[in-house]
């Protein structure tokens, strides 16, 4: 995998892409069943691939031409998946913020290091960070979300 360097036609849907073109296999390989990928709106047009290679992904949704505001239904599932992005970008921030290196623009000598880089900056972080826990997050909260925007959806 990489480096990828991003511009305005390299960008994460393209690199994720690229990947799965370049060896599917050894990714839907870390994949299990019930498995689900949450993606941002950045995503959105590899979703057609993710579909195609049946890896189930969620990402919240976007107003259609001529909405002025989601279904219900769109905007309880968009606040479960970003309820659920969270945590990811709370890792991102702490990387970026305890390792100054990996916050900025890197110089092209560094690219070839940089999956070492994040390796180690994630073993550390693994090691001496608190782990992020949310408290009562709990399955059977997600799932009493889901039945109660679901049963409020049904009311209006």
């Amino acid at each position: 995998m990489g480096p990828y360097f991003s511009d305005s036609f390299n960008n994460d849907a393209q690199i994720l892409r690229e990947e799965f073109e370049n060896d599917a296999g050894a990714l839907t390989n870390w994949f299990q069943n019930g498995d689900i990928v949450l993606v941002d709106r950045g995503y959105r047009d590899v979703i057609p691939l993710l579909d195609r290679l049946g890896i189930d992904h969620r990402m919240p949704a976007h107003l259609l031409p001529g909405q002025s505001q989601l279904s219900t239904e769109d905007a309880n599932s968009s606040r479960i998946v970003t309820k659920s992005r969270w945590i990811v970008e709370a890792r991102n921030g702490h990387l970026r913020s305890g390792f100054k290196f990996l916050a900025h623009s890197l110089n092209i000598q560094n690219a070839k290091k940089l999956n070492s880089y994040y390796l180690i900056a994630g073993a550390i972080l693994n090691r001496y960070h608190p782990i992020i826990l949310m408290q009562d997050a709990t399955v059977e909260l997600a799932r009493e979300m889901i039945v109660r925007s679901n049963t409020y959806a049904e009311r209006c």
